[in-house]
């Protein structure tokens, strides 16, 4: 890193200065997280069944291998893309769309697809045969605009051959158009269900490595906090999550290894969950802070027990950034747990309170900047619908590699 980390401001100096620009009262908040509580926050944040039962159909987070496998099996493919990724951050069309995959009504032909989730900016840029596949496929679209508008379905052969699409919300109606997409795939000779050649239908620009199974993978649930901040209180309405990745290597200066150590995690992987973290996808643009906008990135570990070579351990930590744009602040508390032998993370769980403030972000009814609750916690990066590359590209900038 060429900037250097700055651990400390003047508090009055920054917050008066953001007050006159965003006209919001930006007095510190006095967080209630706390090592007692820091638990019911996490689970505060933390969506329940109800609100991710869209993730329990098997999406394949690229159409690439999607493709490859409907030719092979001769299955239509359903393609739910959205602009960003589907299953990490997307628009609110995308959000909204998700309750699509939770109507029981669209289960029986659901079951007759390969299905894949994927990101339309990212396949409308690629040259890749992933990208030229999808092209083909909208060539055919009479009502291409609304889906490259809106983002949306499309039903489609492995091959290419345009089946449908669709661009609303409405499950009856995506309904009607599965069962005519099903209607034409019966229709269709042997050649036009498949790819002619499978094995050229990759994803160059998204290898395999960018999925470190060995290290830590990162899954992130934000939602507005309740106004009474109480958290037994009913949760609020939206929430967003998004995936990030840290390598075996990058973890390995984060292991404890005896009883009651301590340690600070080193700048750059502070820095990395820091920039993870002061996101507000929900108040505000959703835009990340760059390295240099960072002005506090502390995170500290605990070892609380050891129990052969398992490690348990807590965490708390401080996060501050701020350009000439906005400004966010976020407290964190958490616990986990380590393994020595094997240099491994499985567990990993991050409550974070925020405030931020600035031009886009609307004051609350009293005035004063909206609070965010956050919980990060660790996935495994092997399960389907997690293996997808982080969708905010401009927090991961190519001096900090992802990957080993």
């Amino acid at each position: 890193m060429k900037t250097p980390l700055i651990m400390s401001l003047v508090m009055a100096t920054t917050l008066g200065a953001c007050s006159d620009k965003a006209k919001i009262d930006v007095t510190p908040f006095e967080p209630t997280l706390s090592r007692s509580n820091y638990k019911a926050w996490y689970d505060y944040a933390r969506p329940d069944m109800t609100e991710f039962a869209w993730t329990l159909w098997n999406w394949s987070p690229q159409l690439a291998p999607v493709a490859r496998m409907a030719s092979a099996e001769r299955k239509p493919m359903l393609l739910w893309l959205e602009r960003g990724h589907p299953l990490g951050k997307t628009s609110d069309e995308g959000i909204q769309r998700r309750a699509l995959w939770t109507d029981g009504s669209l289960n029986g032909p659901l079951n007759k697809f390969y299905f894949a989730a994927d990101d339309l900016n990212w396949l409308l840029d690629s040259e890749d045969p992933e990208g030229q596949l999808l092209s083909t496929i909208l060539e055919q679209d009479d009502n291409k605009a609304d889906l490259l508008k809106h983002g949306g379905v499309i039903l489609a052969a492995g091959g290419g051959k345009f089946l449908g699409s669709y661009s609303g919300q409405d499950a009856a109606e995506l309904k009607i158009v599965m069962d005519q997409a099903l209607s034409a795939w019966d229709g269709l000779a042997h050649d036009e269900r498949r790819l002619a050649e499978i094995s050229s239908m990759v994803s160059n620009d998204r290898p395999a490595n960018l999925f470190p199974d060995a290290g830590l993978t990162l899954e992130i649930h934000r939602r507005p906090m309740a106004v009474e901040m109480d958290p037994t209180a009913e949760r609020s309405n939206p929430w967003t999550h998004d995936y990030m990745w840290l390598s075996k290597a990058e973890i390995a200066p984060m292991m404890l290894k005896s009883l009651s150590e301590e340690l600070d995690v080193p700048a750059m992987q502070a820095q990395r969950i820091a920039l993870f973290t002061l996101v507000d996808d929900i108040n505000a643009n959703g835009k990340s802070f760059r390295a240099e906008d960072l002005q506090v990135a502390k995170l500290s570990l605990k070892s609380i027990s050891k129990i052969g070579g398992v490690i348990r351990f807590t965490m708390s930590g401080e996060f501050k950034a701020e350009n000439e744009e906005r400004s966010m602040h976020c407290f964190v508390e958490g616990d986990g747990s380590m393994k020595i032998g094997e240099a491994s993370i499985p567990q990993f769980n991050m409550s974070v309170q925020a405030q931020s403030w600035g031009d886009s972000v609307e004051a609350t009814a009293d005035g004063k900047a909206p609070l965010l609750t956050m919980g990060l916690h660790r996935v495994n990066s092997y399960e389907g619908s997690h293996r997808i590359t982080p969708t905010q590209f401009d927090q991961y900038p190519t001096n900090w590699p992802v990957t080993d």
